[in-house]
């Protein structure tokens, strides 16, 4: 069944180059996965009730549960691995934003009481990733800088409305950037190599290991490293986002 949202939402049919998606896990994660050479989910979905593995599209937005806290563990710390999405596996899912903040009632301020997460479903193709950014972005500059584009939309599409208003909105709030994040849903298990794998974001410490430099090296891909100048993890996540916009500045996604 077709949800609210993108019936609401119209064929952009713009030629808007698609960016990477991120999945960021903690160090102790991707040392396994590297290994594995897949991102192998185990944890069922509170949401969907099975095995989904995450990404959200244009920015790492995802935030692990981790202790706020002084640690020089790097296990804990955030490793995020960039993928081409045009090369990827097959999605299963796409929305416009968090699930997980929907579920938990996060956004309530923004969206009717009676609106639930599959309201908002929109089909597993990537075509319709570049509907949001337009309709709602204007442009890719204005996706990762989240500037709502200047449009009307239909008074009783209050799907659309509130979305819209929420791009704009600077009240205080739980929900972080992932309300205005597209976030995509894949199999439980996903290749982490070369076409589909693009990059790997980590902490300067690892970039000298083996395993690192090896499955760096044998992909042929770009690390972007970020220096922990502070020692707790819990606030190194925004010195993952710059370094995922420093990535895409490098490769040509932005300027």
């Amino acid at each position: 069944m077709v949800s609210r949202f993108s019936k609401q939402l119209p064929l952009s049919n713009q030629a808007i180059d698609l960016l990477p998606v991120y999945h960021t896990c903690d160090g102790f994660e991707a040392r396994t996965y590297i290994e594995r050479g897949a991102i192998q989910t185990t944890d069922v979905c509170e949401v969907f009730k099975e095995q989904i593995t995450y990404f959200f599209y244009g920015r790492p937005a995802f935030k692990y549960s981790v202790e706020d806290g002084a640690t020089t563990d790097l296990a804990v710390y955030p490793v995020c691995f960039v993928m081409n999405l045009e090369k990827m596996d097959p999605l299963t899912r796409i929305f416009p934003f968090d699930t997980g903040a929907m579920h938990h009632k996060l956004l309530r301020r923004y969206f009717h009481r009676k609106n639930t997460v599959l309201d908002f479903e929109l089909e597993p193709d990537a075509s319709r990733i570049k509907d949001v950014v337009f309709h709602f972005f204007g442009d890719v500059k204005n996706y990762i800088n989240p500037t709502r584009a200047v449009r009307e939309y239909a008074v009783e599409d209050f799907e659309s409305v509130s979305y819209s208003k929420m791009i704009d909105s600077h009240v205080r709030t739980e929900a972080d950037e992932r309300r205005v994040t597209i976030e995509l849903h894949a199999g439980p298990i996903v290749a982490i190599a070369k076409p589909s794998l693009q990059g790997i974001i980590l902490p300067t410490q690892l970039r000298g290991s083996k395993l690192y430099s090896d499955f760096i090296d044998a992909n042929g891909v770009t690390a972007q490293c970020y220096d922990i100048e502070v020692w707790n993890p819990a606030l190194s996540f925004s010195l993952v986002s710059a370094a995922a916009k420093r990535f895409m500045l490098s490769m040509g996604y932005v300027k």
